[in-house]
């Protein structure tokens, strides 16, 4: 998750983390969810790729470049566009997979993602937009519910 906003892929981290500390098994709604946005990062970064590395390619071609140029440098730059492409992509499906989990119910995944979002809502990129998809009734922890608090970021420095 390299190229996602740093925040979004620190949740991750985090959730992920929580996850294995507790020895938390999903249940099948949350499976649903996260294959999904499992399968969206694999799209978006193949996608990503290409476009990018296309585009790339047709603006070199557009301005003339790619004849003024050696193959190895019309590589590079379709190489490159490819890269950026891949970021903006990642960047776009993480952010998509945390607005999908903040809305679930009976969800400890979207417990702690939700938990950790208003914890870091002054960091967090667009926290108001994943807030107002909060639940009516959720939105913090429930330690008595769930059995186990949320750990704290590993490395939070404040």
């Amino acid at each position: 998750f390299g190229a996602m906003d740093p925040e979004i892929s620190r949740l991750f981290s985090d959730v992920n983390n929580w996850a294995r500390q507790t020895d938390y098994k999903p249940n099948p709604d949350e499976v649903v969810l996260l294959k999904s946005c499992t399968q969206r990062v694999r799209y978006y970064t193949v996608g990503g790729s290409i476009l990018g590395a296309t585009s790339a390619y047709a603006a070199l071609r557009a301005m003339n470049a790619a004849k003024r140029m050696n193959r190895f440098q019309v590589a590079l730059w379709t190489v490159s566009g490819s890269f950026i492409g891949l970021g903006m992509s990642l960047s776009f499906a993480g952010a998509k997979c945390v607005e999908q989990i903040v809305p679930m119910v009976d969800s400890p995944v979207a417990e702690i993602t939700r938990n950790l979002i208003l914890e870091r809502r002054d960091k967090f990129p667009d926290a108001e937009r994943y807030i107002t998809k909060f639940p009516p009734t959720k939105g913090v922890w429930d330690a008595t519910e769930w059995g186990s608090e949320p750990p704290l970021p590993p490395h939070e420095h404040n």
